[in-house]
């Protein structure tokens, strides 16, 4: 990757936007960290690379199989002539990468379905970890990142609008021949047997004559048949397994619902999506054991989860090689998985809640930046709200920071690249397991309230939002200006999320201590919703652009019900209003 993904002056910034947690303002010195230990973190390791591997499914060696097969008269070759049948080696693939300059640019292949690797995919991996950082990273200018994948030959490159490198030809038989399996794309449809007969004998000849057999034999986990077998005698296998995620409040485990999973061995892609009970199915056969990634990715939520602040691509965990039947998985507390699914997973149920309360929510695609950290959070909806508030360059940038921070040498620097780069993140959420479960939960639950706030009140509600806390530091004492913003967000944040966490978590006690949460006293909200005629999504609808006060809140609340004394009782019932 061309770009940071470790960086920690970055957190400054998402602590100036902060809309949650008083202690998430606080001033960071600048650090001199060497560009490669900025990348590292306690729970990721940096994918090392070796030699470049010769690549046996270049259309020149696979020609060359082809006639020593065709030499050594092979019983699949006998058999094939027999038949009349002929397999023409011919370039039907491009292997080819593609330059991204963006989070969108990457948005634009995984919209296509096209699956890709941010790291060469004819390389020796002498260190499997997390990510990669390219040999020739530049740390000035940060332009971008390259990114592989493999193609069919006549692919429209130029619809794209990306700059792209076609690397090497390819001749993939299973990519355009063989047998149909469930929801594919009717490629592998047609082949006879002894055309796949013949492939196999083929493959295995490109790839001793490449070097790689033995190779392929020691890292292939089902293999225990020996040499002769190679990964043939099985046939090809369609992947599945079950993904799931250990939760320390119930001691038990759950399903990691809804994310990607993606496998591929050397220039075959699939993928397949977790279900309610995670599980899994790719949507390719293998006869050798493909590698395995989980991307964070929800599309049915429209999140994206993401690791690091200058990242262009999702969070994603590498399980490397594993056999071709298929992975199962449970990320446990010492996992690096472990914070990504726990998030996602909240993610999903707050979704659920949310229908069943009749409560909005955002809609369009967020940014979730999910970091390790004790407990800090916030919901700038930064790449919903820059607009707003004036960021239409970045001098315009540096300028609102450098005038709203100490900080402002920190504009000057990063800033430019987040905009660039279009990696404003919505929301933050530092999910290490020392929170627990039930701890990470109530996080998301907090700050996925304020993006259904959000979403009834817009980008210009919000700047003035965020303003106010920029101006006051953090929640100020709810007398500076804009502060009703602030108090009926924050209201509305700790009363809903509270809700949700005593029903997701029944056999816990949490107390009552959250109702009287500094001047906002969102147990108000807690005792409008005891008033018989009145609904939490009710509450919700009052929620507008225009409420901007508590004075407005109430008088909203009371279109509501024909009890206004008892509004009226329960707001006074707190004595420490601004």
């Amino acid at each position: 990757m061309k770009y940071l993904q470790k960086l920690p002056l970055i957190l400054i910034l998402i602590g100036l936007t902060t809309t949650s947690c008083r202690d998430e303002i606080k001033e960071t010195e600048a650090s001199n960290t060497s560009v490669k230990e900025a990348y590292l973190d306690a729970d990721e390791q940096e994918i090392v690379l070796g030699d470049k591997i010769e690549n046996p499914y270049s259309v020149e060696n696979m020609q060359q199989a082809y006639q020593n097969i065709m030499k050594s008269k092979d019983k699949s070759s006998k058999t094939l002539q027999k038949t009349g049948e002929t397999i023409e080696i011919s370039t039907n693939h491009h292997y080819v990468r593609f330059w991204c300059t963006s989070a969108e640019d990457k948005e634009k292949l995984t919209s296509l379905d096209i699956q890709f690797s941010e790291f060469p995919l004819d390389r020796e991996i002498e260190e499997e970890g997390d990510f990669f950082i390219e040999e020739d990273f530049d740390t000035e200018t940060f332009e971008g990142a390259w990114v592989y994948t493999s193609l069919l030959e006549d692919f429209d490159y130029a619809s794209l609008g990306l700059t792209y490198e076609l690397l090497e030809d390819l001749f993939l038989f299973e990519e355009s021949q063989g047998e149909d399996i469930e929801e594919d794309d009717g490629l592998l449809a047609k082949a006879t047997d002894a055309q796949i007969s013949f492939y196999e004998a083929l493959e295995k000849e490109a790839f001793r004559i490449t070097g790689n057999l033995e190779k392929e034999l020691k890292k292939n986990k089902d293999n225990n048949l020996g040499e002769k077998c190679w990964f043939f005698c099985r046939g090809r296998t369609q992947p599945k397994g079950t993904l799931k995620v250990y939760n320390t409040a119930t001691g038990g485990t759950d399903p990691v619902v809804g994310v990607k999973v993606r496998t591929f061995r050397w220039f075959v892609w699939g993928r397949g999506y977790t279900n309610e009970n995670g599980y899994y199915k790719i949507n390719k056969k293998y006869r050798g054991d493909p590698w395995y990634s989980i991307d964070f990715y929800n599309p049915s939520n429209k999140i994206k989860i993401y690791s690091t602040w200058l990242s262009l691509s999702d969070a994603t965990y590498r399980a490397w090689t594993e056999s071709k039947r298929g992975y199962n998985k449970t990320f446990y507390t010492n996992s690096y998985g472990w914070r990504f699914s726990t998030v996602n997973n909240a993610v999903v149920k707050y979704r659920k809640y949310c229908r069943a309360y009749g409560i909005g929510t955002f809609n369009s695609k967020m940014r979730i930046n999910v970091t390790s950290g004790s407990g800090k959070a916030s919901t700038p909806m930064l790449r919903h709200t820059y607009g707003f508030i004036g960021f239409n360059s970045r001098s315009d940038v540096s300028n609102f920071f450098l005038n709203n921070s100490p900080l402002g040498f920190l504009a000057n620097s990063w800033i430019g690249y987040l905009l660039r780069l279009k990696l404003l993140p919505d929301i933050w959420i530092q999910g290490n397991a020392r929170q627990g479960t039930d701890g990470v939960y109530y996080k998301v639950f907090h700050e996925m309230a304020h993006s259904s706030h959000f979403a009834k009140v817009g980008g210009a509600y919000w700047a003035k939002y965020i303003s106010y806390i920029l101006t006051y530091g953090a929640y100020g004492d709810g007398t500076g200006r804009n502060a009703g913003y602030c108090g009926v967000g924050e209201m509305w944040g700790n009363y809903f999320s509270f809700i949700l966490l005593e029903k997701e978590f029944v056999s816990k006690r949490y107390g009552n201590s959250w109702k009287f949460e500094d001047w906002y006293n969102p147990g108000f909200l807690g005792d409008v919703a005891n008033i018989p005629d009145v609904t939490i999504s009710e509450i919700y609808q009052c929620l507008t652009a225009s409420t901007t006060t508590f004075q407005e809140l109430i008088r909203k609340l009371k279109t509501k019900t024909t009890q206004h004394e008892k509004i009226d009782a329960a707001f006074n019932s707190y004595t420490d209003w601004p």
